[in-house]
């Protein structure tokens, strides 16, 4: 599987379900592209109501 079909299947469906079952808090997708700048990444988007 690649990594466009597997981003792809998180977004579409394994966030909704995680999210629709109501026990484990809300989710969302954020993807990584470079560790070094995770943090930044992680806080811009938590920012942006993420």
């Amino acid at each position: 599987m690649d990594k466009e079909a597997k981003a792809s299947t998180t977004r579409a469906l394994w966030i909704p379900a995680v999210n629709n079952h109501g026990g484990f808090g809300r989710w969302a997708f954020l993807e990584i592209e470079d560790p070094w700048y995770a943090k930044n990444s992680i806080r811009r988007a938590l920012g942006n109501g993420l």
